[in-house]
């Protein structure tokens, strides 16, 4: 028999630090012993003793090392497992639908595929119910989420990277002696009054927000923010039409009255036409402006500081009026001013240039 001279061959030593290694598995040690111990003359009942098993084991693991004496005969045989029971053509089709768009599949399905419109579409395809459980372990294995949207926008605007990197060049060299101004408007403030007032976080609980509210109207915010300082200078009122943007720039003229001023805006109506030219030659044509792209309104800094405004002075608010929320915005912008005021490190350099 083979496993009489094992132990004077390379498998014996093999066996042998099989069972010393502390990384090999459980199952592959025990059957490496039984081997081993009927190498050394031991008969199958004293095998099944010593190991703590049954002889028919012992013999299984004997008989399968006699018959090809390898490392490898040690393992588990491949096993067939259960037959399907879902066609992969079925299997396919949830993939196929799931990567669709559902309007052209079904338009009255909805708009975006959920787990049983997949199920339905399926069954209706290839005559198979394919469980809810098994169309979700597709799509985890497939790493698909039909169910979730991701907001994108494109600007059309053909010289988009060449305003991008104007504006930046002026976040990055200013002109010397030169202001730049970011300048936009935050319609749409909502003077919002909770019913209830905010409940404060305790151990183990979260702020909780009252879900009914009462309106009392909405203000505008006019602002501009300079590059260098951080310094804001903002209008609060109830309309954004020219004439408010016009005497808020009548302001900034005389709030810059010796200086070249750079006016990064966007293309809003407001923002256009020869009104500006007008205001420009008034003030001995100073003032330079300076669109960004369609779609581009996150090159504009005031955007950043528009964020900051919300979140500490807007999100989760109660006010009982307008004029309680003009008092709060602009109390908020004159702290600022006076305490938190910095510029934005701006980081964004531009779009490269082709190398061709």
């Amino acid at each position: 028999m083979v496993l009489r001279f094992i132990l004077d061959t390379g498998v014996g030593v093999s066996l042998e630090k099989l069972i010393r290694a502390t990384t090999s598995p459980i199952c592959s040690v025990f059957r490496a012993r039984i081997i081993l111990l009927a190498a050394e003359g031991k008969c199958n009942l004293s095998i099944s003793k010593i190991l703590n098993t049954t002889t028919a084991t012992v013999r299984k693991w004997i008989n399968r090392f006699n018959s090809n004496p390898v490392l490898e005969a040690l393992n588990d045989a491949p096993r067939s497992g259960r037959p399907l029971v879902i066609p992969s053509v079925a299997k396919c089709e949830v993939i196929k639908f799931a990567c669709s768009d559902i309007k052209m599949i079904n338009p009255h399905l909805g708009n975006t595929w959920t787990i049983r419109a997949l199920q339905q579409c399926v069954k209706e395809q290839t005559g198979t119910l394919v469980s809810k459980s098994e169309i979700s372990r597709l799509l985890n294995h497939k790493d698909l989420r039909p169910h979730k949207v991701k907001m994108w926008l494109h600007s059309p605007d053909p010289l988009f990277q060449e305003k991008v990197n104007r504006i930046s060049s002026l976040y990055l060299s200013p002109p010397e002696e030169a202001v730049v101004l970011c300048i936009d408007e935050k319609s749409g403030m909502q003077a919002i009054e909770r019913k209830r007032s905010v409940a404060p976080p305790s151990k183990g609980s979260e702020v909780r927000l009252d879900y009914e509210y009462k309106r009392h109207g909405t203000q505008t915010l006019i602002s501009s923010f300079e590059i260098k300082t951080g310094k804001v200078f903002s209008h609060c009122g109830k309309t954004r039409k020219r004439a408010d943007l016009m005497i808020f720039m009548e302001e900034i003229a005389v709030l810059y009255p010796n200086q070249e001023v750079y006016v990064i805006w966007d293309n809003l109506n407001i923002h256009c036409g020869y009104t500006w030219y007008e205001f420009n030659k008034r003030h001995g044509e100073r003032f330079h402006f300076v669109h960004t792209p369609v779609h581009g309104s996150w090159i504009n800094q005031i955007e950043i500081w528009f964020g900051v405004l919300q979140r500490k002075v807007l999100k989760n608010s109660s006010f009982k009026s307008e004029g309680e929320l003009k008092e709060a915005v602009l109390g908020f912008i004159k702290n600022w001013n006076e305490v938190n005021c910095h510029p934005f490190k701006w980081q964004f350099r531009g779009y490269q240039k082709d190398a061709a």
